[in-house]
């Protein structure tokens, strides 16, 4: 179980970034504007660069201050491979250096990673900040992973040990537990952050969805290899594996068997695959993860519970779930809905049951303006 946040933001004050680095950015400032072949590109990089250390202020605010990872253009120019703390400047310093060595050229997304703990939740933030955006799209975003530091069972642990000590976190979901505790703290977390940016960044719009998280994964506690990790950069930060991370693998990999077990009842939930994608989202009457499979990694996705949930095309399981007749695949190919596909095959609408004549009698079922009626 985690929590997840993002935040987009679109800053008021593009047009009017007040010139005030700090010693330390001014000087990257001025390495990563130098060559470049005009001076809209300067004041576009000037901009980005600006936001990153307005974000970085904002970020500090409210106690985050160890960055993880820095990324121009999907290749990464800083990872803390150690765990340093407060290491703002060694990432901007690389930043210049990589700049110098590798490219001359304009960027067109810079992506930063920091990390921060407090006594409840553990915290990863993904920022992408893009040079330039299309209208209506902005230009900021943040995604925020949250999990309850009690998780944080041990990357040595074995599957059969790790079900034994989250068997009393999850409980049953008939009372207040880990969960709610937990997504209590995580927004009020973010109430703070999000007047922190409003604060140093200056906001005109902030658009905020959150939402709380299971992993269905496809190995069962006791098949599972913490020494065997895929990173996958395209979901939430927590699959990347990022140094130190991997003490919380067995907690997150396993609360979903263990809440099988348990007969855990979940609310306002959505269920992912091991990469991040949803498989179903769970509303607030409810369902039993001891029904059916879906919360279940020892057997195959082959039925799911009985309840308020709604099954979502894109996962890994889509055939699984098209087996079981959750989703459906239409004649071009797209995962869909089944309610989708039987609403479209009912029969269709009263002009389904008219058919349409050509002079010489003979009947076509296409429109009016196909070209074998010679519609007009």
């Amino acid at each position: 179980m985690y929590l997840r946040s993002t935040l987009s933001l679109d800053p008021s004050q593009l047009t009017n970034i007040q010139r005030r680095p700090t010693k330390g950015f001014g000087k990257l400032l001025s390495a990563m504007t130098l060559g470049l072949s005009s001076p809209k590109e300067e004041h576009e990089t000037f901009t980005a660069l600006s936001i990153i250390q307005s974000l970085n202020r904002g970020l500090r605010d409210v106690g985050v201050t160890n960055v993880v990872r820095l990324a121009v253009d999907d290749q990464d120019v800083y990872r803390d491979e150690e765990g340093l703390e407060d290491d703002f400047q060694e990432a901007m310093s690389a930043l210049r250096e990589a700049k110098d060595a590798r490219w001359n050229s304009v960027f067109s997304k810079i992506r930063l990673v920091t990390e921060h703990r407090d006594d409840v939740l553990s915290y990863l933030f993904e920022i992408d900040v893009e040079r330039v955006h299309a209208p209506g799209v902005h230009p900021i975003r943040m995604l925020v992973n949250g999990v309850p530091r009690q998780l944080a069972l041990g990357s040595s642990i074995d599957g059969a040990e790790s079900l034994q000590r989250l068997a009393p976190l999850v409980g049953d979901g008939s009372s207040p537990g880990i969960m709610d505790s937990a997504d209590e703290h995580f927004r009020s977390f973010l109430g703070r952050l999000q007047d922190s940016l409003g604060q140093h960044v200056g906001v005109d719009e902030l658009k905020r969805e959150d939402s709380r998280r299971v992993i269905r994964p496809r190995k069962a506690a006791v098949d599972r290899s913490w020494d065997d990790w895929d990173d996958y950069d395209d979901g939430d930060p927590i699959f990347v594996g990022y140094y130190g991370w991997n003490t919380y693998h067995p907690g997150l990999w396993c609360w979903s068997e263990a809440s099988h077990g348990s007969g855990y009842h979940y609310r306002d939930v959505e269920v992912v695959d091991e990469e991040g994608a949803t498989i179903a989202t769970i509303g607030s009457d409810g369902v039993s993860a001891s029904e059916g499979n879906l919360f279940d990694p020892s057997s195959e996705l082959t039925e799911l519970p009985e309840g308020d949930i709604e099954v979502c095309a894109g996962s890994d399981y889509d055939s699984e779930l098209i087996d079981c007749d959750a989703l459906a695949e239409t004649s071009s190919g797209e995962v869909v809905s089944a309610d989708e596909v039987s609403s479209s095959d009912d029969g269709g609408g009263w002009a389904s049951d008219v058919s349409v004549s050509d002079d010489s009698g003979s009947s076509c079922s296409s429109c009016s303006s196909c070209s074998s009626c010679g519609g007009d």
